[in-house]
């Protein structure tokens, strides 16, 4: 397949017969019968339509023939496809980089998107998925951080409470049988005596 790109990051081949195009640019002209004037249309969030035209249609972008189409089809369809990449290595903190990075562009996610693929990707224990539940969800995440950390103290100074009572009697217990044994030891001997 050969790509042929224009200027403007634009790039075209012809697919059968249509004509799939691929560009960063957020809108592009479609005239309609040797017009002078276009139409602007939204190209698709993916960047990515495959385009088909009757007679005389042609598309622009930034004041550029992309393709003209000459009597190939009776009506005029586009066609959006959905591109796809495998990443292997992908966690959450990669996803909001490349949000970044293609929010410079200007083709960065919205924030419905952005949390549709950080599901697809998964929520695990790790800190990865505890560093973007802070960054996405502060509040319940501090909310149940504080709760945490209180019922582990509490939990602390209960054992410690428990422990101190426990060995306490049974020091004081210690004690006391000690005394009461040596005191019937006196009296044993007293007796014997």
């Amino acid at each position: 397949m050969l790509l042929k790109k224009t200027p403007n990051n634009i790039f075209s081949t012809e697919l059968g017969d249509s004509t799939f195009i691929a560009t960063t640019l957020p809108y592009y002209e479609l005239f309609r019968n040797k017009s002078s004037e276009g139409e602007y249309q939204d190209v698709p969030r993916s960047r990515h339509f495959l385009f088909q035209a009757p007679r005389n249609y042609f598309i622009q972008f930034n004041t550029q023939p992309v393709q003209k189409f000459y009597g190939r089809h009776s009506e005029l369809v586009l066609k959006i496809i959905r591109a796809t990449e495998n990443c292997h290595e992908l966690n959450h903190a990669k996803i909001d980089e490349a949000n970044e990075n293609s929010k410079a562009i200007g083709t960065q996610l919205n924030d419905e998107d952005l949390h549709t693929l950080h599901g697809h990707y998964g929520y695990f224990v790790d800190s990865d998925t505890l560093l973007h539940l802070f960054k996405w969800k502060p509040v319940l995440m501090y909310s149940l951080s504080f709760i945490l950390v209180s019922s582990s103290f509490a939990l602390i100074v209960s054992l410690l409470v428990c422990c101190y009572h426990f060995f306490y009697r049974e020091q004081k217990k210690g004690c006391n049988k000690k005394l009461a044994f040596s005191e019937s030891e006196i009296l044993g001997f007293q007796c014997i005596n």
